[in-house]
């Protein structure tokens, strides 16, 4: 089979040095890949032959066989479940047997946001199947709009055999799920006398406090199995990404995702290789830790995001920061524009500041660079060479206090600066020395 995959290195002047490898001792919370229309959720689940069904619990009360699934829609969730006697009320609550699925998506400032599940089969005569949501832990939850959940008798014993379809629309931070992490469980209950739960057999508990050390969620097929690939093939196999963004860096109107991880960059989409590969790039750096920002952002105002990344590369007893962007299509990721942000010696660093403005209707962002701060560092004790390969930052001691850049359809241009009132010619210096 033909490799689909468009290596491209950036090359850089640095020494390049092994990386560690994280240890990662979680076990991961399996979710397949489902074609489209694959699942007809009838409570039967015939459906799910090819999926992997895992087990909580033992015996022929309260033990359960489930599989989770996805699509582009949302998520499927089958449930085969060994239970002497369903409880229902006749409205759901915590006083009826359910199959709970906690579900917890990264959100701002690293923070995770969780959303709970409930899914309770119904009985014939008295009470609907429901599918309900909130917080983890909210005594009260609400009827997922959309949701689709039936079930079924189960054959071969007593319990009950249970699918529900939920969109991804109802789980908070959905955007980022394949980012997240989650458990599912059985939510057994003794009777309507005594609406506690008797049993809650579960993949892993849920510590409401700190939902980041639920499982990651694992998916299996599609860009996740591309992601794999590449992991595997560069020795990165248990390797999670540090950044895991998703925009539109073709103008397709459809997102793509972009992942950061190790030294890489790597990039999946509908269009990129034709959705049945990737293309990635080894960024400039040592390790991964050098590697301190990333995002997309649309910086030269063509309706596509480039990836900005900032990143400190090191050699020669010192170390530089660089502003970059990196350009992402079909068939390769390249660099398209880097400054230098801040510089460090033995002797001290000094440092510079970059900040993006956005432009007017039709017009690209302004890239401004603005002369920062130094410690140890002046005009005698920083002397090297302007840089050849990127745009050099604005020192302290320099003629220009502010430098501003835009796109011009071809390349950043500048296109005004300041002056810096502080700049001393050395020229005029020397003159003006030599007159007294």
């Amino acid at each position: 089979m033909r490799r689909l995959i468009t290596p491209l290195l950036f090359l850089s002047v640095f020494v390049s040095l092994a990386l560690p490898r994280a240890a990662h001792a979680q076990v991961a919370l399996p979710i397949t890949q489902l074609d489209e229309g694959a699942i007809r959720v009838d409570g039967v689940l015939r459906d799910w032959n090819g999926a992997h069904m895992a087990a909580v619990g033992s015996g022929a009360d309260a033990s359960m066989r489930y599989a989770l699934g996805y699509d582009s829609r949302g998520l499927y969730v089958a449930a085969d479940v060994q239970d002497e006697r369903l409880v229902r009320n006749r409205e759901p609550g915590d006083g009826d047997d359910a199959v709970i699925v906690t579900l917890a998506m990264p959100g701002a400032r690293g923070a995770f946001v969780g959303t709970e599940l409930w899914l309770h089969a119904g009985e014939s005569g008295r009470s609907p199947a429901a599918a309900t949501s909130g917080a983890p832990g909210a005594r009260r939850r609400t009827a997922i709009r959309g949701a689709t959940i039936v079930e079924a008798p189960r054959t071969g014993g007593a319990g009950y055999t249970l699918e529900a379809f939920i969109p991804f629309a109802a789980i908070t931070g959905a955007a980022r799920w394949q980012e997240g992490r989650g458990t599912i469980r059985l939510h057994d209950v003794d009777s309507l006398a005594h609406p506690e739960p008797e049993s809650e057999p579960a993949f892993a508990p849920v510590d409401r406090a700190h939902l980041d050390q639920l499982p990651p969620l694992r998916p299996s097929g599609g860009q996740s199995a591309l992601l794999d690939r590449f992991l595997h093939e560069h020795d990165l196999d248990g390797t999670a990404p540090r950044f895991d963004l998703r925009g539109d860096v073709l103008g397709d109107a459809q997102p793509e995702r972009v992942v950061l991880v190790d030294r890489f960059v790597v990039a999946f989409g509908p269009t990129i290789q034709s959705g049945r590969g990737f293309v990635f790039v080894q960024l400039g750096i040592d390790v991964a830790a050098d590697l301190r920002e990333a995002r997309l952002e649309d910086l030269t105002g063509d309706a596509k995001s480039e990836l900005v990344v900032t990143l400190r590369q090191r050699g020669g007893g010192g170390s530089r920061d660089l502003f970059q962007l990196l350009r992402i299509d079909e068939q390769a990721i390249a660099p398209l524009w880097s400054i230098e942000t801040r510089k460090e010696t033995s002797a001290g660093s000094v440092e510079s500041t970059v900040r993006v403005e956005r432009g007017r209707r039709g017009q690209a962002p302004t890239i401004t660079a603005r002369v920062g701060e130094s410690r140890g560092l002046d005009a005698s004790s920083l002397r090297e060479a302007p840089p050849t390969d990127v745009e050099a930052m604005l020192l302290p001691w320099g003629p220009v206090l502010e430098r501003s850049y835009r796109w011009d359809g071809r390349a950043f241009a500048r296109v005004g600066e300041r002056p810096n009132p502080r700049y001393v010619d050395p020229a005029a210096a020397a003159a003006a020395q030599a007159h007294h």
